[in-house]
C-alpha cells in the first residue's frame, strides 16, 4: 500500500511530464525552468517573466492526452492549490513572488521652501584714526559734537580731490533793523568751481522753516577740487542779475568744516554785512539697494533685510536717468563708510545683491 508521501511525489513527476509534453502548463517556477525555451504555450503572468520569447504561440493540449490525464485527481488539485498560492491579493498591494507593488497614492504635497534669513545691515563703527564726532573716542572738545550730525570724521581722505560733498546753505538772517520777509524778495545765487562758466543755481534767499527744515541742498555734488578752487554766493533782487552783496572764498576740507561747517557774510562793496547764512559740507553717498519703477515693488526687497539701528529710505529719481524711479537706498554716507558697507553687503546678500552699488545722489531727486 503506497502512503500520502509517495502520492504525493507520484503527482508532482505526472504533472512534470505532462507539462514537458505541453498537455498542462507550467504553474511552478521549477517547471518553466525545466521546459526552457521549448515551451511555447500561455502562462500564468506571474511566471511569464521566466521564458524569454518575442511572440507568444498559443498551444492547445491535445484532447485525447489531456483525458487521459483526468485520472490524475491529486495532480489536478495540487496544479489548482498552486495556481492559488500564487495569485492572491491582499489589502490594495499586489504581491507576485515575493515582490511588493504599493496602490496607488496621491500627489505628494509639494514643499514650500523657508523664507531665506533677512541680510543683516551691519552697525556704524567709527574706525580709527579718527578726528571728530560724537562716536570718535578721543576726539578734539571742538568737533565731539557735530551740527552737521557726523558722528565720525576719519583724520585721512577727507580731502582727497576726487572726494564729494553736498553743500547745504540755510537761510539767509537779515541784519540788524531788518526783517526776514524782506529777504523773501531776494534770490541767493551760489556757484562752485573757479571754472569759467560755472553755473549759477539762484533759490529764495529765505523760505520759513516748514518749507525747507533741513535747509536747500544743491542738486549736484561738489568735489573737494571744486571747492578748494572756490565757492562764490551772491544776494540778488529777485529775477535780477544786479548784485547786492556777495562772499567768495576757497574751502578747506577737514574735521572742522565737515563737523561745524563753515559762516558766511554776504557783504556789499562798501563791505556792509546785508545778511549771514551758515554752509555745510554734507554727506552725499548712498548703498543703493534696489530700483523698481514701482514703488510698492520696493516693500518685499526692504523686508529681506534687517536694517537694525539704520534706518533705509525711498526716494526717486530723475526720470531721465533709468525707467526706474523709485529708490531704496541707506544714506548719505562718506565715501569710505558707503563703500565699506557695499562690500559687506555684497558678501552676505547673494541674489538679493543683485541691485547693490554706491551712488552720489545726483540723481535723486530727494536727498
Amino acid at each position: 500500500m503506497t502512503d500520502e508521501k509517495s502520492n504525493d511525489e507520484l503527482d508532482a513527476l505526472v504533472a512534470r511530464s505532462l507539462v514537458k509534453r505541453e498537455e498542462l502548463i507550467p504553474t511552478t517556477t521549477e517547471e518553466v525552468l525545466e521546459a526552457g525555451s521549448e515551451y511555447e504555450g500561455d502562462l500564468p503572468r506571474s511566471l511569464e517573466r521566466y521564458q524569454p520569447r518575442s511572440q507568444p504561440i498559443k498551444v492547445a493540449p491535445r484532447r485525447s492526452e489531456a483525458r487521459s490525464a483526468l485520472p490524475y485527481v491529486g495532480v489536478l488539485a495540487a496544479v489548482a492549490a498552486a495556481a492559488a498560492v500564487m495569485f492572491f491579493v491582499t489589502r490594495g498591494d499586489e504581491e507576485i513572488h515575493g515582490e511588493r507593488v504599493d496602490a496607488p497614492s496621491g500627489e505628494p504635497t509639494p514643499t514650500v521652501p523657508a523664507a531665506p534669513p533677512p541680510v543683516v545691515v551691519p552697525h556704524a563703527s567709527c574706525g580709527a584714526p579718527c578726528c571728530g564726532g560724537a562716536a570718535c573716542q578721543g576726539a578734539p572738545s571742538a568737533v565731539a559734537s557735530c551740527p552737521t550730525e557726523r558722528t565720525c570724521i576719519p583724520c585721512e581722505g577727507v580731502d582727497e580731490a576726487d572726494r564729494q560733498y553736498r553743500v547745504r546753505l540755510g537761510n539767509v538772517a537779515p541784519p540788524a533793523g531788518q526783517t526776514a520777509a524782506a529777504m523773501g524778495e531776494l534770490d541767493l545765487c551760489v556757484s562752485i568751481g573757479a571754472t569759467p562758466g560755472s553755473p549759477w543755481v539762484c533759490e529764495p534767499a529765505y523760505l520759513p522753516a516748514a518749507t525747507r527744515p533741513r535747509g536747500r541742498f544743491l542738486a549736484k555734488a561738489s568735489s573737494v577740487d571744486e571747492l578748494v578752487k572756490g565757492v562764490s554766493m551772491e544776494l540778488r533782487p529777485k529775477g535780477q542779475n544786479k548784485v547786492l552783496a556777495a562772499w567768495r572764498s576757497g574751502i578747506k576740507v577737514g574735521a572742522s568744516s565737515l563737523c561745524k561747517g563753515l559762516s558766511v557774510s554776504l557783504q556789499n562793496e562798501q563791505h556792509e554785512q546785508l545778511g549771514t547764512l551758515s554752509m555745510f559740507l554734507e554727506r552725499t553717498y548712498y548703498v543703493e539697494l534696489a530700483r523698481r519703477a514701482d514703488r510698492a515693488a520696493l516693500d518685499p526687497i526692504a523686508s529681506s533685510f534687517a536694517f537694525g539701528e539704520r534706518t533705509p529710505r525711498f526716494m526717486t529719481a530723475a526720470s531721465d536717468v533709468r525707467a526706474e524711479r523709485h529708490v531704496l537706498a541707506l544714506g548719505p554716507f562718506d565715501k569710505p563708510e558707503a563703500e565699506e558697507l557695499w562690500r559687506q553687503l555684497q558678501e552676505g546678500a547673494g541674489d538679493a545683491g543683485a541691485g547693490l552699488r554706491v551712488d552720489n545722489g545726483d540723481s535723486y531727486d530727494n536727498h
